[in-house]
């Protein structure tokens, strides 16, 4: 854990002083004394600091260590993620929670969607990464808009989903 942390301030002292472009995977793979996890979150770390590169692939995720991230919901958390304070989000245990919170939050969307629960509410949606100022007078009409989605697409709402259908909400 102190060798994370140790690593995201390097990260971020090296990213203030101008230092992303020579900071890339190559000089992670590179540092010698980091495990595999511990270079795969700073990978992940990474891109979600400077939001450029390669997106991390799924097996990335796996590699360190992250658990229930998958293909629908890797963009959204990746998403969510450069919404964050990267320097105090700077965990495995952090990252690992806001997976868990954004999923935990999906997952009432779909369960109110199949009338299988309460609705969800303006909290939730903060939680999946809705940043939009009028969702609060736009809940009851995404909440509609959700309903009327197949089963298929149910099943593949995600953030990235959502926005789609916030857009459709004047």
């Amino acid at each position: 854990m102190k060798k994370l942390l140790l690593i995201f301030t390097l990260l971020s002292v090296l990213t203030a002083c101008g230092g992303k472009e020579e900071f890339g995977n190559t000089v992670i793979d590179n540092t010698p004394g980091l495990t595999g996890e511990e270079k795969a979150v700073l990978k992940i770390a990474n891109y979600v600091k400077n939001n450029e590169g390669e997106v991390p692939p799924l097996s990335l995720f796996k590699s360190a260590g992250l658990v229930n991230v998958n293909d629908i919901n890797k963009e959204s958390i990746l998403k969510l993620l450069t919404q964050s304070d990267f320097d105090t989000v700077n965990s495995k245990k952090e990252v690992q929670a806001i997976i868990k919170k954004y999923n935990t939050a999906i997952d009432k969307v779909k369960a109110f969607a199949k009338d299988k629960g309460d609705a969800p509410t303006v909290t939730d949606y903060m939680d999946i990464g809705i940043k939009d100022a009028d969702l609060e007078s736009k809940i009851q009409t995404l909440h509609v808009k959700i309903k009327e989605l197949s089963s298929a697409e149910l099943e593949k709402i995600s953030l990235i989903e959502i926005l789609k259908i916030l857009k459709t909400i004047s």
